[in-house]
């Protein structure tokens, strides 16, 4: 049995620096999976998809299901391995190994081989964001741990704004098979650096009095106390519905904005990687901090305030993909990154803080079933063959339609994380008795 106070203690540089390569290392594991969203035209052209009649249903399985499936499933075994090994090593083998899938997806002649390729990066990308959350739990403490949260998270915004920026200008300059390779290359060094830097922290190292051999249990128990637990239930559910909605925009925005204003790979590029950065940045950052401020006063609203957000951002999101000008699009775009990027953080942190140290990974690995599974799985295909359909009948506007019918879930996760809120309160009252 270990207490806080008896461990070596970190400095706050030091866990700002792991912090900073975690982050790293989540948003080029983003820029990698994502890149093809920007460049999936020109792939398209190369192996005979475009013009097809079910163009955007092949393009939208390749950018979704393809590496969704593969890496939902195998996030859950990799996090319990993860629970029960040196976290930080498996993160390194995981970038080095999606690195150099990467890399051979640039090298497929036909979507059989691309998408074998896809299927290696998810392979590796399994074993990254699961471990990683639970590293930053043993890095900071509850009251931090939002705004740490935020803070990786920021990866995801990072990496989609450089994957379109770095994909659009590298595809139109040297063609998309090179924008694979270059941007493979980061990741091996950053795995070498996380295996050389980043110290591998004791396991519950931010809870008084916690036990790791006690808490750990079979696989089995593990997820009943999961599924269990009505706060880890209710962020699940509210990220679900939100991730769904955020792989809708990631996927295909780029594709409606370049189709809908007849703009080149490059030009969409810049013009997403300025609305994702200017919206989702300060919305990552700004979320967590406001939603710590709050729960120290009430802890009802790690719910509430996420879902005031999904609220607001609902309309701006739903608007924005059938905006009829590039100006008032982008601008849509940014508002709608900027108040639905606030309500992400506070999932994780109710579902890291609210689960036994000893779980996290699996916890975090579940989490990540789910959003893939519905949300990279199920979302940017369906998209899809929501666009086909009413290609006869609304013509080029197709996608348009079909991306802002699917931002309406954000209804779902404004209600889910308002049921949590309601949750956090009835476990309060517990405590109290």
């Amino acid at each position: 049995m270990k207490e806080e106070n008896t461990l070596p203690a970190f400095t706050n540089r030091y866990r700002l620096y792991v912090l900073f390569v975690l982050t790293l290392t989540y948003t080029f594991s983003v820029i990698d999976r994502n890149i093809v969203n920007i460049l999936i035209d020109d792939i398209g052209a190369d192996f005979g998809i475009n013009g097809t009649p079910m163009e955007d249903t092949v393009k939208g399985f390749l950018m979704g299901p393809v590496f969704a499936i593969f890496y939902a499933v195998l996030g859950i075994p990799m996090a319990r391995f993860a629970d029960r090994s040196v976290r930080k090593n498996v993160i390194a083998v995981a970038i080095t190994f999606w690195s150099t899938a990467t890399a051979f997806c640039g090298m497929a002649i036909n979507v059989f081989t691309f998408a074998v390729a896809r299927i290696g990066v998810a392979v590796g990308e399994a074993g990254a964001s699961p471990p990683a959350h639970s590293i930053i739990s043993d890095y900071f403490k509850k009251n931090e741990l939002s705004r740490a949260l935020a803070v990786y998270s920021m990866g995801a915004t990072l990496g989609s704004a450089f994957g379109h920026l770095f994909g659009g200008t590298l595809g139109e300059a040297f063609g998309w098979r090179l924008a694979f390779f270059v941007v493979a290359v980061p990741g091996i060094i950053i795995g070498l650096l996380l295996a050389l830097t980043v110290k591998e922290p004791v396991r519950g190292r931010t809870i008084e009095n916690f036990n790791e051999e006690a808490e750990r249990v079979s696989f089995g128990e593990t997820v009943k106390r999961l599924f269990a637990n009505r706060l880890y239930v209710g962020a699940v559910a509210a990220h679900v519905f939100a991730v769904m909605v955020a792989y809708g925009v990631v996927v295909w925005i780029a594709r409606v904005y370049g189709r809908t204003f007849d703009l080149g790979s490059h030009e969409v590029g810049v013009h997403l990687a300025i609305a994702t950065l200017l919206g989702g940045i300060p919305g990552m950052l700004l979320g967590g901090t406001i939603t710590d401020w709050f729960a120290k006063r009430d802890e009802r609203w790690m719910g509430w305030m996420p879902a005031i957000f999904m609220l607001i951002a609902l309309p701006i999101l739903v608007v924005a993909p059938i905006a009829n000008t590039q100006l008032l699009m982008l601008t849509l775009i940014l508002l709608g990154l900027f108040f639905f990027s606030l309500a992400w953080s506070p999932a994780f942190a109710i579902m890291q803080g609210n689960v036994s140290p000893a779980d996290r990974s699996v916890a975090a690995g579940f989490s990540f079933f789910f959003t893939n599974m519905l949300g990279l799985g199920l979302t940017p295909i369906i998209i899809g063959i929501i666009s086909d359909t009413l290609k006869p009948s609304v013509g080029s506007m197709s996608l348009n339609y079909a991306l802002s019918i699917t931002c309406g879930i954000c209804l779902f996760s404004a209600l889910a994380f308002w049921w949590t809120a309601y949750e956090i309160g009835k476990k309060l009252e517990l405590q109290k008795n």
